[in-house]
């Protein structure tokens, strides 16, 4: 994937160059979040085109090509990961589709 100078998603700012990503919090507070490399390239994939589903082969060809050591569950391993991390924050989330793939969407606010 080609890198892309910053990427903005609700509270979620993405920024390819310094591969930092960052969450705005309620009270306007900017929070680094940690990502590891696989974990960046699935995250930029699927922020690229909020609501848009990947499939799990087309995350995993963003992620690692044509690496024949990698096995293709990695992609669920990854995307769960990455969930986690954006939970406590951010106002998005990795969606599973069930046989479909993975979409970045906004979080359903509780009902009060």
């Amino acid at each position: 994937m080609s890198e892309v100078k910053k990427i903005l998603v609700g509270n979620l700012s993405i920024c390819g160059y310094s591969r930092n990503v960052t969450v705005i919090d309620e009270q306007n507070l900017e929070h680094k979040l940690r990502f590891t490399q696989t974990e960046f390239r699935l995250l930029s994939c699927l922020a690229s085109q909020p609501e848009k589903v990947f499939s799990r082969e087309e995350l995993f060809d963003k992620a690692w090509g044509e690496d024949p050591s990698v096995m293709g569950r990695n992609v669920d391993v990854h995307i769960c990961q990455v969930r986690k991390k954006l939970n406590d924050k951010s106002s998005h989330t990795v969606k599973a589709l069930s046989g479909v793939g993975y979409k970045l969407t906004q979080k359903r606010k509780p009902k009060p």
